[in-house]
């Protein structure tokens, strides 16, 4: 018997250990999948699970899941394993939550004072680099919640750039929140029809498309605001 089917039978035969408390500034783990005659269990690795009834040469499979689940702020959704994790907070005012891909990212901002989308928009300030082209309203639904926003587009401030079609696109939602607070959702370069018609920048890659179906699949708000 190999060493990692060993493990995995003694944990058949432990008590389930109780759920891992969240850290909102450590980087979410990635889940662990056993499956187990064609059925799937998922947990955490240094978990222990319990697999009721009885198993005769089972066929196990164990892979490590594709993503990572994004859970505080009573927001909770599935994003690219790979992204890269980033915390920040300001005592007082609010914390803020970024995970960056390749070509887009997304960003969660719990505010102690209340600010809309719109408000967080109009205050984006133009750059010596990036002007303000465009905004206008839009609405998405995610998991069950239908989420309004606003859509912010930029673009190079030099001529020579600006017709190169490669515009940032910034969409920022408003989450349901207790009087008092603010929850923003942002969401860069998630958009699929974004296109570029030229070689030196590849913005026709399938990431857009992955992060929006994991959000649209597993987005969650706690009803309760929290």
């Amino acid at each position: 018997m190999t060493p990692s089917i060993s493990i995995l039978t003694l944990s058949f035969g432990l008590i389930l250990m109780p759920p891992r408390d969240v850290d909102m500034k450590q980087e979410p783990p990635r889940e662990v999948i056993i499956t187990v005659d064609g059925k799937p269990h998922r947990t955490e690795p240094n978990q222990v699970i319990v697999l009721k009834g009885k198993f005769e040469d089972p066929k196990i499979r164990i892979e490590v899941s594709e993503t990572r689940r994004f859970s505080n702020a009573g927001i909770s959704f599935e994003y690219p394993a790979y992204f890269e994790w980033e915390f920040e907070q300001i005592e007082g005012a609010y914390n803020c939550w970024t995970m960056s891909g390749d070509e887009t990212s997304i960003m969660v901002f719990d505010m102690e004072m209340e600010m809309t989308a719109k408000e967080h928009a109009e205050s984006m300030s133009d750059t010596d680099f990036m002007r303000t082209e465009s905004m206008s309203p839009i609405t998405r639904i995610l998991g069950k919640s239908t989420l309004d926003g606003i859509r912010v587009v930029r673009n190079y401030a030099d001529p020579e750039l600006k017709d190169l079609g490669l515009e940032t696109t910034q969409d920022i939602f408003d989450v349901p929140t207790p009087k008092g607070r603010s929850r923003l959702l942002l969401l860069n370069g998630v958009t699929p029809e974004l296109k570029s018609d030229t070689d030196e920048f590849d913005f026709d890659s399938e990431e857009p498309k992955i992060v929006l179906k994991y959000l649209t699949k597993s987005f969650a708000v706690d009803q309760s605001g929290r």
